[in-house]
């Protein structure tokens, strides 16, 4: 019966269960596999890299566990050798659309646009409802200057995930920047290019905001591009919906400081400027928005009558 008791403990959870199969297969790939990935997920990197490493050792052919070495190495910026590994899981699987993606990033990273624009396309080629490949692809083509392109593949992603985060605000700030699509309902009349930029960039947050309203991104860029039109009281509503979703975020309290101090409400200002502060003493841009705060107000107080 003991045997039997001690088993159903090592069940508990997947570190226990995995950390167990290893002592009782010590050669079997999967089972390092299966630890880099648990340990990977923990943020422990270095010690998921060792069992990857070992599992590729074991089966040189595992493409999953390639494919996620290659991600894990990427990410602490050693393009080479994830190129290499990521090429050889495609390589085995041709038609591993994840692994597709991942050497499109390390291509990407290295400079090598058009390998990188081949590669998500055999992303999409082998999955079609891919919205991250899309994603990518998009950001791919705002480095190439290709503004129409890229947001062609945001629209994409969004339309595949309409809770795509990423896709839904790149394509808004592309629209800000670029002014590549303005929508039907704008005012035709309008002259000024960067402030109708800005508007088909707002069409575009608010739809994002109807379908993931509780994303403090969406509501902190929908602010900063009404306070650029000095819609300062629904701007200053978004911002504090904002803060509300992500309470310690420094430049959330530095942005509303200078919507605040654009707004003429120098005090409030000088308080989210200093929150801001407090979470991020190195703000080079908030300690100058708050020296130019007080040099007006100073200038102010001596304009007054005496």
């Amino acid at each position: 019966m003991a045997p039997t008791v001690q088993r159903s403990a090592e069940w508990v959870d997947e570190d226990t269960l995995f950390t167990s199969g290893l002592t009782v297969c010590p050669l079997n790939a999967k089972v390092h596999y299966n630890i880099g990935k648990l340990r990977a997920e923990k943020g422990h990197a270095v010690i998921a890299e060792k069992f990857y490493r070992e599992a590729i050792r074991l089966n040189p052919t595992y493409d999953q566990a390639l494919n996620n070495l290659g991600n894990l190495i990427k990410d602490d910026g050693r393009y080479i050798e994830a190129e290499a590994l990521l090429e050889k899981a495609v390589e085995i699987r041709n038609n591993f659309a994840a692994g597709w993606v991942n050497l499109g990033t390390v291509k990407a990273a290295l400079h090598k646009e058009d390998e990188a624009e081949n590669c998500y396309s055999n992303a999409i080629k082998y999955r079609p409802r891919y919205p991250d490949a899309f994603f990518n692809l998009g950001n791919l083509y705002i480095d190439q200057d290709k503004t129409v392109k890229a947001i062609a593949a945001f629209k994409t992603a969004i339309n595949l995930k309409n809770d795509h985060v990423g896709a839904w605000m790149n394509h808004a700030l592309l629209l800000e920047k670029s002014g590549t699509e303005i929508p039907v309902k704008l005012n035709v009349a309008l002259v000024d290019s960067e402030r109708g930029n800005r508007d088909a960039a707002i069409t575009v947050i608010r739809e994002a905001k109807s379908h993931i309203p509780n994303e403090p991104s969406v509501h902190f860029n929908l602010a900063n591009m009404l306070g650029q039109k000095d819609e300062f009281v629904e701007a200053e509503k978004h911002f504090l919906i904002a803060l509300k979703l992500k309470p310690n975020s420094a430049e959330i309290y530095g942005n509303l400081g200078v919507l605040y101090h654009r707004w003429g409400k120098r005090e409030q200002a000088g308080i989210y400027y200093r929150k801001a502060l407090k979470l991020d003493p190195q703000s080079e841009n908030v300690h100058e928005n708050l020296k130019k705060l007080k040099r007006t107000t100073r200038q102010v107080s001596s304009d007054r009558p005496k």
